[in-house]
């Protein structure tokens, strides 16, 4: 894969960075859009390493950048390449060719965290931080889900910026075509990891760190795009990227924001599912947050999504891979022994039971729904979650069937 062509053009108070990606059968024009004022510098590459190492090791490609990349982050893809080949034994390992190395540059004391309304965001934006300091910045990224019109996407801007205001902090909307790549080879869940990684290096001009919110506890960890593990590899010199504490799954995290912050989680944001800026109340990320915010007793204090909790759609879900099992078994647990939300608790153990013993018709609906053409989910991508779907092929090899391979 040859990384070359750049670009630069400013926009109003933006700046416009893209550069030509091509590889065998196909290219496109990658491109991010940041504040000025935050910018690294313009001959600093690392941020297009970062955007794509998993695409060439998917492709089974090497990669020829045509400029300099960090030291740091070039020793450490090596790193990053062990993990992306453990989690998916499809990616093949790939050179990588450089134009030089950058020089070492003085990092900003300015820290930042990924911020889109969702529980993980709030909960690491509003948590106190003390190493290596408290937060001054929220980072929104703008075009992660390419169904939204351009009517939704402003809205959700500016949702996002009126949360931060509650917060106190100032935010910093980036946006990227990022998604135009990774839906030609990669599941979005796996993909979504680098592409926070490279809007983090493309702010180093501005921000010294930046902070990804964790998505589950220590329970519930596995193969993901994003890892505290993986995370902090994409750091360069002048840059530190970190990957939030693990220490609380997520309704603890919604137990504490309804005790501490109840204004923020009003309009919260998780829904990925249909073009809006509210939530749909119906899809499995919908479902998954109305039940944990049942169980943190704050579901009340929700206005954002547009059905209500429905327990007869989480009796007929079916969670597909190891993690969304460990997700409902834990909140299943959550639950045990409280009366008034036994009616729940029931539907999650059948959705559970179903989904080990499933019939074949159930198999292959579930076949079905992973395909593109034929789920209406955009944030599925085209493609399967590798990571997730080896881990899970690999746990039920090892307990079903007592082989060492999936």
């Amino acid at each position: 894969m040859v990384v070359d062509g750049l670009r630069l053009r400013e926009l109003d108070h933006d700046v416009e960075r893209s550069v030509r990606l091509r590889w065998r059968g196909g290219e496109l024009r990658l491109w991010f859009r940041i504040p000025a004022d935050c910018a690294a510098p313009a001959d600093d590459w690392s941020p297009y390493l970062a955007a794509t190492l998993l695409a060439a090791m998917r492709r089974r490609e090497d990669i020829d950048l045509d400029g300099p990349v960090s030291p740091r982050l070039l020793r450490r893809s090596e790193l990053i390449q062990s993990a992306y080949a453990s989690w998916d034994p499809d990616a093949r390992r790939c050179r990588i060719r450089v134009a030089g190395e950058t020089a070492t540059r003085p990092r900003s004391s300015a820290v930042a965290c990924f911020f889109s309304r969702g529980v993980d965001s709030i909960f690491s934006a509003t948590t106190e931080r003390v190493e290596p300091g408290p937060l001054t910045d929220l980072v929104f990224c703008d075009r992660f889900l390419p169904m939204q019109t351009r009517q939704v996407r402003e809205e959700e801007i500016r949702r996002t910026r009126a949360t931060a205001d509650l917060i106190g902090l100032p935010l910093v909307v980036a946006g990227t075509n990022f998604r135009e790549l990774t839906d030609m080879f990669i599941s979005w869940e796996d993909a979504h990891g680098p592409a926070l990684a490279s809007i983090a290096l493309l702010l180093a001009g501005g921000m010294g760190h930046v902070v990804v919110p964790s998505w589950a506890d220590y329970a519930g960890l596995g193969a993901c795009g994003t890892n505290p593990l993986l995370d902090p590899l994409w750091s360069m010199e002048s840059l530190e990227l970190e990957h939030d504490s693990t220490a609380l799954g997520r309704t603890a995290k919604l137990a504490w924001l309804a005790s501490e912050h109840p204004e923020l989680v009003t309009d919260l944001k998780v829904c990925l599912r249909e073009n809006r800026a509210n939530n749909c109340g119906r899809c499995r990320k919908c479902l998954w947050t109305m039940a944990c915010l049942q169980a943190a007793a704050a579901l009340h204090l929700v206005e954002s999504f547009e059905a209500e909790l429905d327990v007869k759609r989480i009796r007929a879900l079916r969670p597909y891979d190891l993690q969304a099992r460990l997700y409902w078994a834990q909140l299943a647990r959550e639950l045990d022994g409280n009366a008034g939300d036994a009616d729940l608790r029931r539907a999650i153990l059948h959705a559970l039971r179903r989904s080990a013993r499933p019939s074949v018709v159930d198999r292959v609906r579930r076949l079905k729904s992973r395909d593109r053409a034929d789920s209406p989910d955009p944030f599925s991508s085209p493609f399967p979650p590798a990571f997730s779907d080896y881990e899970t092929k690999a746990a039920s090899s090892l307990l079903k069937e007592g082989r060492p391979y999936p």
